[in-house]
């Protein structure tokens, strides 16, 4: 049939992959167009049961490609998904419409659209699918078709909150707490640790629009919940969010108690990575505490942490506070070297954005070495490329910056290059430099 299709032209080899078909659209064409007939309704019942059944088994195939350790099996695996990608949604189209299971499809295009970072796209496709679900009886939903409910849920939220779409991620976090009551399925303990996640995902949302008294008590409801179920694990995620909370709220003592209890457990787990990122708060409380040397401890540990496990490119991070510590503590050339570190594998990254910051504290060293020309180029390049991103909060923290270089520098022709940088004029940055040093 296939060979028959070929020679009347209908079908065509895949230019990438021969042993692909590719269709001509007039060929499902004229197949849907025979399946509309009433005489065809049960064949074509048959035939998109068979489509999505065949869809889902090839699904859980695909899914264990993209989740492979395997660097090679995860290029295969986002190879063959691509291709099959309308497939796919189509099959997932299918099972929603037969208020079937749609495992295996959400598995393979929900780890797809992830490694692709193409998070307007999937937030669309799983917005239709939530749509869908919302549509389905409540008894339903009771069964195994809650859970999935649920993790559509979850996923939209995720994507929304990528999005910075905070305040539809909270509604849809809150209807999860709202539906696993009634997911007969679910066994109590089941239900209380999806109930967890989507607390300390509540909690999440609240802290990145600085609700932190809000965030506070999602944390708090999350891991009573661990505690109860001795999930010492997700206890540490918990201890480490609720010290982020307590710090940003200058609680600086309570925050080193948080941290110290979620690195105890992150060391039992041997969680390697959690315990740099621990560390890291640690060291930043250290400092708000004025405990320098005690918070360069800190940062050392959580480097030589990061460099065993290979995490290049959160090292960066570590060297940039590193190089604030140096400075405070006028060690120059340390300093210096630790800046040059964490801008070389920024640069290694591609990451402008994070090049900005670092490139600002190369600032503020060459102002304090009395270096002027070079301080000058350091706070410019910093400003244009947080210009370029329309990051207010970076613009003020630079200006800040080269309103002190402008006053220790004498340097007359400033501020006309901030002007340049910034879109504005001479005299309007002059004011803004005078009210920074005020």
């Amino acid at each position: 049939m296939l060979r028959e299709a070929q020679n009347w032209g209908l079908l065509s080899p895949d230019p990438a992959i021969p042993a692909f078909l590719r269709l001509q659209p007039i060929f499902p064409y004229f197949l849907r167009s025979r399946l509309q007939e009433p005489a065809q309704a049960e064949v074509k019942q048959a035939v998109e049961r068979a489509f999505r059944e065949h869809y889902q088994q090839l699904g859980f195939s695909l899914n264990d490609l993209l989740a492979s350790q395997d660097a090679q099996e995860q290029q295969v695996g986002q190879f063959l998904a691509g291709l099959e990608y309308e497939n796919l949604v189509t099959a997932l189209t299918l099972a929603l419409e037969a208020q079937a299971s749609i495992a295996g499809y959400y598995d393979a295009l929900l780890r797809y659209l992830e490694a692709r970072q193409d998070p307007r796209r999937a937030l669309a496709l799983f917005q239709a699918t939530l749509d869908r679900f919302e549509r389905y009886p409540a008894e339903k939903l009771a069964g195994p078709l809650g859970f999935e409910f649920a993790s559509v849920l979850g996923t939209t939220a995720n994507w929304q909150f990528n999005l910075k779409q905070y305040a539809a991620a909270e509604t849809s976090y809150q209807k999860i707490l709202q539906l696993v009551p009634q997911v007969a399925q679910l066994d109590h303990e089941e239900a209380k640790r999806l109930q967890a996640k989507a607390y300390h995902q509540l909690g999440i949302v609240a802290q990145e629009q600085r609700q932190w008294e809000q965030a506070e008590q999602y944390y708090q409801q999350a891991l009573q919940i661990c505690i109860e179920y001795d999930d010492r694990y997700n206890q540490a995620k918990m201890y480490h969010n609720l010290g982020a909370v307590a710090q940003k709220q200058r609680q600086w003592a309570q925050a080193a108690q948080y941290y110290q209890q979620a690195l105890r457990l992150k060391i039992e787990f041997n969680d390697r990575y959690g315990q740099a990122k621990t560390y890291e708060g640690l060291a930043a409380v250290a400092r708000e505490q004025r405990k320098s040397e005690q918070a360069a401890q800190y940062l050392q540990q959580a480097l030589q942490l990061k460099i065993e496990t290979n995490d290049r490119y959160e090292q960066a991070k570590t060297y940039h506070n590193l190089g604030i510590m140096a400075l405070e503590q006028h060690q120059f050339e340390q300093a210096e070297q630790y800046y040059q570190q964490a801008l070389e594998i920024y640069i290694e990254y591609n990451d402008r954005y994070s090049q900005a910051g670092t490139y600002g504290q190369f600032g503020i060293l060459e102002r304090e070495r009395e270096q002027w020309t070079q301080a000058r180029e350091y706070l410019l390049r910093a400003l244009e490329i947080f210009a370029d991103y329309q990051d207010h909060e970076g613009i003020n923290r630079t200006l800040y910056s080269l309103a002190h270089l402008w006053q220790s520098s004498h340097d007359a022709e400033l501020p006309a290059a901030i002007a340049s940088t910034l879109g504005a004029s001479r005299e309007e940055i002059e004011v803004l430099l005078r009210k920074s040093l005020e």
